[in-house]
């Protein structure tokens, strides 16, 4: 279950340390017919700055998790972080000349999740549909995470892209 503070997403742990067979046991006796949701968070850092895959290593690990849960009935919610995008604006524009609007726009193209989301939906090749949701948090995305069908998969936006990310803020 995704709950919200303040029009955010946030964890709810209703499983504590749990293995991955008990956790799968518990979404698949779910009072819940639509499924529960379920919040994964990967390590798809897998870009380079002009955000071309570098290495698929990290996607595939993650696949079989992911379709475990979808295939158990979950609404899986998949959240990552890619890329330093503080890192990669500062060199834009200090290195390139470009505007600073230029270059977050830039980043936010270049680190996104969506190319990476769009590999791991190849990559699942046809076990599950793996679709990427606009946004990171608030109200709307909150909305599309919990109107997903059973066995569903949604990749959020770059963590990163939310300033809380870098501070450590468990928000």
């Amino acid at each position: 279950k995704l709950v919200g503070g303040s029009g955010d997403i946030v964890p709810h742990r209703p499983f504590g340390r749990a293995t991955l067979d008990d956790i799968l046991d518990k979404v698949r006796r779910h009072p819940n017919p639509r499924g529960p949701l379920v919040l994964v968070r990967v390590d798809w850092n897998v870009t380079d700055n002009l955000g071309r895959i570098k290495d698929e290593t990290r996607i595939t690990a993650s696949l079989e998790t992911i379709k475990e849960l979808a295939a158990a009935g979950a609404r899986v919610v998949v959240i990552s972080h890619n890329g330093r995008p503080d890192e990669l604006a500062d060199q834009l524009v200090r290195k390139e000349g470009m505007a600073t609007t230029m270059a977050w726009q830039t980043v936010r193209e270049r680190l996104s999740l969506k190319p990476i989301a769009d590999r791991a939906n190849e990559l699942a090749a046809g076990d599950v549909i793996i679709r990427f949701g606009k946004g990171l948090f608030g109200p709307a995305v909150k909305a599309v995470a919990e109107s997903q069908p059973r066995g569903s998969v949604m990749v959020l936006e770059n963590t990163r892209f939310d300033e809380r990310e870098e501070k450590g803020d468990r928000t």
